[in-house]
């Protein structure tokens, strides 16, 4: 599940690529966001749990959370809030 580190130096190559003013625009918040909370909880909330069942040995908190994304779109989809 070692992916993170790959991932992550993707996207700095990517963002130190971007001009300054491309950076600055896609950083600037969205004007039609109204729950940003709510989108930065998916994931945690199946996540979490594996954590601390884990002890928080042998995971990264960001394979967890995207252990809880794969168990959220699972769940959305059972529950056919979510088309595939």
């Amino acid at each position: 599940m070692r992916f993170v580190n790959g991932a992550t130096r993707a996207c700095s190559a990517k963002s130190s690529v971007a001009p300054p003013a491309r950076r600055s625009k896609l950083l600037a918040p969205d004007p039609y966001e109204h729950d940003l909370r709510r989108a930065l909880n998916l994931g945690h909330s199946f996540g979490h749990p594996l954590e601390t069942e884990l002890e928080y040995t042998g995971i990264l908190h960001g394979e967890a959370v995207g252990f809880g994304l794969a168990v959220a779109v699972e769940v959305a989809t059972r529950a056919r809030r979510l088309s595939r």
